[in-house]
């Protein structure tokens, strides 16, 4: 597989109080497709997320920039 450019999907979720329990709706559920790589000394990650539930974002951009020396 090509390192300037991985394809694939991620999912975060913060499922609340661990001591409650809290509905699927007041937690936050997203997911979405990314793209990862490494261009010289740059790792790169980089998506868009889509909430799945009432109290997520209905969209979130991600870009995470990381130097390698």
């Amino acid at each position: 597989m090509d390192k300037m450019f991985e394809p694939g999907v991620e999912y975060y979720a913060s499922f609340g109080d661990i001591n409650h329990t809290t509905s699927f709706d007041k937690q936050d559920h997203k997911i979405g497709p990314v793209i990862e790589g490494k261009i010289g000394h740059v790792n790169y990650s980089s998506g868009v997320l889509f909430g799945l539930s009432d109290s997520a974002h209905d969209t979130t951009a991600k870009l995470n920039l990381e130097y390698e020396f």
